[in-house]
């Protein structure tokens, strides 16, 4: 092999080296090509193969296009999201999986200010990178749902809550933070366990407590509780219903086991991290200078990144529920930061711009696995949600209907994933029945139905119990056949109630 042949590689080795350099030559530039590494694979690559929304993003559509306060099982600001970030982009499956990575990305810059506060700007580049490797910040994140919102709160909540911890006396992040603990609930109502976490924390730690005796926490909360008015006034109109739907979700019978499994796999998502700084050099991180006194930090860290977890743990022990293993997904932003502290080391930039490209590595491959999924799935005999193929039922559906009517279809009933496509895949995006139950519809009513009549879709050829309400006009029945499902789901029957002659 001549030197010319030798040098080819080596000068382009260098020319890629250079350019990583100029990427991540600053904190600021590192984490907007972290970003800009989700949006192109997590959002822009899987988006030419995915045929349908997840089931969440569905269910999303479904209640984001009647601008509820409430439903009977969650609340609702996921569901504007999608609903804004659909008629921004005009495509049910690009616009969420963008404002997911958008989520990522805002806590990823809080999770930055929050640690420069509490360290150097490369201890809080390093936590903030590591972070990056939790599974919860990477592969489950292209299904933007209830848990994605709460990540940007929580990673704010952290910011707002550090900021204050550094000065007591300042209105201005108390106030702050009532804002966001209001909208917190319209999220999820698991951001309540955040904020009795950091209640509990105020009170034990001494330069905090003494803030108490100002008028700004006690002008939060009331913040806090005047935002959330509105949801919290509907709860009560609706007996609690999303209360009791969590409860049922819930249900454990009573073992301890179920505690205990969520808790590993909180643990097994945080494994990615040990992946990170194997990669970057353990050795080259214990060989950097050590860091002696901290403020407390360690400890003000590992609380809020640990607390919430285990408390969710212990109350589920205690009632013998079973907690969600996404329940955790929010939890853990400060996890990256919690593991920089524990080894106590200052690093050098270098050695974060190391980690910062196989951070983007991760990232990268992560998002390339995820659009193979998706393809692959396609072959077998369960393809996943996001491989469905949303155009063709929606298509034959409404092919269905106006076999029996020149109407313009404006309602469909059924489970929400089958009818939830139909909607969302038609560009008139009719109204659903939520899982076939009017009774949790409340943007409809019988009078419209008899109005604007009902097309009912369901799996196969046995119609579900239930769905259509006895007495009901049904003018005709029928199937189609879809393709790229599994046998059990090829079929999709149909019954049409006409709208009334007017």
């Amino acid at each position: 092999m001549n030197s010319v042949q030798v040098a080819g590689p080596v000068v382009a080795a260098q020319r890629w080296l250079t350019i990583l350099q100029k990427l991540s030559a600053t904190p600021a530039r590192a984490i907007a090509t972290l970003v800009a590494t989700h949006i192109i694979f997590l959002a822009l690559l899987p988006f030419p193969v995915s045929s349908a929304p997840p089931i969440d993003v569905v269910e999303g559509l479904i209640w984001g296009q009647e601008w509820l306060l409430g439903t009977h099982k969650l609340p609702t600001m996921p569901a504007w999201l999608i609903e804004i970030s659909f008629r921004l982009t005009g495509s049910p499956i690009l616009g969420p999986y963008l404002l997911s990575q958008l989520c990522v990305a805002l806590s990823y810059i809080f999770v930055f200010m929050a640690g420069c506060r509490l360290t150097t700007t490369a201890n809080a580049l390093a936590g903030t990178l590591l972070t990056a490797g939790i599974v919860y910040f990477n592969w489950t994140t292209p299904e933007f749902n209830h848990n994605v919102i709460q990540m940007p709160i929580w990673a704010a909540t952290f910011l707002l809550f550090t900021v204050i911890r550094e000065d007591a006396g300042r209105p201005g992040p108390w106030l702050a933070l009532g804002v966001l603990a209001g909208l917190g609930i319209y999220a999820k109502y698991s951001v309540v366990v955040l904020y009795v976490a950091l209640g509990f924390w105020t009170l034990i730690d001494g330069r905090m407590r003494r803030a108490f005796l100002t008028p700004w926490p006690w002008l939060a909360v009331a913040l806090s509780l005047l935002v959330a008015a509105p949801h919290v006034y509907w709860l009560v109109e609706h007996d609690f219903a999303p209360i009791g739907y969590v409860e049922s979700r819930a249900a454990g019978g009573g073992s301890l086991l179920p505690p205990i499994k969520w808790i590993l796999v909180q643990i097994a998502c945080q494994l990615p991290i040990g992946l990170l700084l194997a990669i970057t050099g353990m050795r080259r991180i214990m060989s950097l200078p050590r860091r002696t006194e901290d403020g407390g930090n360690l400890a003000y860290v590992a609380f809020i990144a640990l607390a919430p977890a285990l408390a969710t743990a212990l109350l589920a022990a205690i009632s013998g529920s079973k907690p969600q293993n996404m329940w955790g997904m929010p939890m853990f932003a400060p996890s990256g930061l919690l593991v920089v502290l524990l080894l106590r080391r200052e690093w050098s930039y270098p050695l974060v711009q190391r980690l910062w490209v196989a951070t983007i590595g991760l990232v990268a491959v992560v998002g390339v696995a995820f659009t193979i999924n998706i393809v692959v799935s396609r072959g077998i005999s369960q393809p996943i949600r996001n491989a469905w193929p949303m155009a063709e039922i929606a298509d034959k559906a409404r092919e269905a209907w106006a076999a029996s009517t020149p109407a313009k279809l404006q309602v469909v009933s059924g489970e929400r994933w089958l009818a939830g496509l139909v909607s969302a895949g038609l560009p008139e995006r009719p109204h659903v029945i939520h899982d076939g139950v009017l009774a949790n519809s409340p943007w409809l009513d019988e009078d419209r139905l008899r109005k604007d009549g009902v097309l009912y879709v369901w799996r196969g050829k046995d119609q579900p119990p239930g769905l259509i309400p006895e007495g009901t006009p049904i003018a005709a029945t029928g199937s189609f056949e879809i393709a790229g499902v599994s046998e059990r789901d090829r079929v999709v029957s149909y019954a049409v109630r006409l709208p009334e002659a007017r």
